[in-house]
């Protein structure tokens, strides 16, 4: 369950903050979804998510995307499996299709999924056009390589230094 824990204004509006023991080791993280003023294809938020290894050490992901927050929680922060972990469900777009990728944190650390995850197999492209419908499309147009970078290689972890006393244990 994500608490909603504050909240701060920037450029875009509010900034959303929760709290969540998100890869359900037993330690609070910090969730802050920020909006972004860009238009058109430009991302609408970025998520900045702080979790924490055993020790205490934390760990930063810092995604940009099209992500929704409410007073109540985040819609893109999902548990998909029902075990407490948590997933982020993302969208990209690139060469005409929508790219959606799936990333699920263990031991505070995030990975993307490739092949099946429930009833869905990622990335699950759709094409981008303006009829109504999201069909999701096998194998792309001839000449199209939609393709996106794996956000979770942005990940940063700090592995050395004080963190904060009595809680690091070296």
């Amino acid at each position: 369950m994500v608490v909603p824990v504050g909240r701060l204004i920037n450029l875009a509006g509010n900034a959303q903050f929760y709290r969540a023991d998100l890869d359900r080791n037993g330690i609070q993280d910090l969730v802050i979804w920020l909006g972004n003023p860009g238009l058109g294809l430009a991302p609408s938020a970025q998520y900045i998510i702080f979790t924490f290894l055993k020790n205490g050490r934390p760990c930063v992901f810092e995604p940009w995307g099209f992500y929704t927050a409410t007073d109540t929680g985040v819609d893109d922060l999902l548990d998909l499996q029902g075990n407490g972990r948590t997933q982020l469900l993302d969208m990209q777009f690139d060469s005409g299709y929508w790219i959606t990728n799936l990333y699920q944190v263990k031991d505070a650390r995030w990975q993307r999924v490739h092949g099946w995850f429930g009833r869905l197999s990622y990335p699950a492209l759709t094409r981008f056009n303006h009829y109504p419908g999201r069909k999701l499309i096998i194998k792309p147009i001839a000449g199209r390589n939609p393709q996106t970078d794996d956000l979770s290689l942005t990940q940063r972890c700090l592995i050395r230094g004080n963190v904060l006393p009595g809680v690091n244990q070296d």
